[in-house]
């Protein structure tokens, strides 16, 4: 790949090629959340395969730890302020992400 975008899963598994698809912007939302805090949006006719989600940094800042994470479920879509500081378990690292863009997009 020499140019193009690829988004991988949590599990290493590659998601989005753009090297095999080209998409479609559906949605851009700015999203700055504060330590622990999450938002979700619901896109009608998202689903795994049809299209997916990531974020982009909006601003480096050295006192931030890391960008917020992202989960596909169906059509909605979350993005958490941390990701969970163990494997199956609800409890979450307890920092500030970086702001960043949400971007949804629809594959082609």
């Amino acid at each position: 790949m020499s140019f193009g975008l690829r988004v991988w899963s949590e599990s290493g598994a590659l998601r989005l090629d753009t090297d095999n698809w080209t998409f479609r912007i559906a949605r851009i939302e700015y999203v700055a959340l504060a330590s622990g805090g999450s938002v979700s949006f619901t896109i009608p006719g998202l689903a795994p395969g049809v299209g997916d989600a990531f974020v982009v940094p909006a601003a480096f800042n050295p006192d931030y730890a890391a960008l917020p994470v992202v989960d596909v479920v169906g059509e909605v879509v979350t993005v958490r302020a941390s990701q969970k500081d163990r494997p199956n378990t609800s409890s979450y690292y307890n920092y500030a992400p970086v702001p960043a863009y949400l971007y949804v997009v629809f594959f082609r």
